[in-house]
């Protein structure tokens, strides 16, 4: 699992897009950054979301920076996490399972692992021209993907349809855990977005973007 490891393949998209007539009406993107990254990396993940900015700035194009995501996989790819003809099967949830349930159940580890992971990511960015909106969590209501992923996760592994790993969550208790992150995570990032000095453009606090 990694970041922009293939940066030429970004600055292909960039010269696309805007080669295109009229750039295709673009001027922002969406990123979506991922906590275990942040875990892993830190200021090398933030030194490339840097780098990957400046592609899309050379193209005149800002971005929205997404934190967490309520959508597909449960947890971390295995060996091989694309099952063939399913859409988006590597696609995983920010944070993923084990680290929302934790948090969920009050451990301070995976508390301090994502005020660190928001913190980080926000400080850096609160003043940045390149920022132009924040969304704090993806479709945090949404409850289906696990419905659509998990079954044929633990066909692709052997398991019966309903054995599925104890950290994995469905509807309800995904739904209110997610919900509480979302709470702190957006009193948290507004907190730190507010202390940014005035400049040039303004950054937009988006609160989440709901699946409807």
């Amino acid at each position: 699992m990694g970041f922009i490891s293939h940066e030429c393949l970004i600055c292909l998209i960039c010269q696309r897009v805007s080669a295109s007539p009229g750039g295709a009406g673009f001027t922002a993107l969406r990123i979506f950054l991922h906590e275990e990254l942040f875990f892993r990396e830190e200021l090398e993940f933030l030194a490339k979301i840097s780098r990957l900015l400046d592609m899309f700035q050379r193209h005149d194009m800002s971005v929205m920076l997404v934190l967490f995501d309520a959508c597909w996989r449960p947890d971390l790819p295995e060996e091989d996490p694309y099952i063939p003809g399913v859409h988006n099967s590597a696609w995983l949830q920010c944070p993923s399972h084990d680290v929302l349930r934790a948090f969920g159940h009050g451990e301070s580890w995976a508390f301090q692992r994502l005020e660190r992971y928001v913190t980080g990511v926000v400080t850096r960015f609160a003043k940045d021209p390149r920022v132009a909106v924040w969304d704090i969590y993806n479709e945090p209501t949404q409850r289906q993907s696990e419905h659509l992923i998990m079954p044929r996760l633990n066909a692709m592994h052997g398991r019966e349809m309903s054995e599925y790993p104890e950290h994995w969550l469905l509807d309800g208790p995904k739904l209110q855990i997610v919900m509480q992150l979302l709470d702190k995570a957006s009193l948290k990032a507004q907190r730190h977005l507010s202390k940014r000095k005035a400049t040039g453009n303004m950054q937009h606090f988006f609160l989440c973007s709901l699946y409807l």
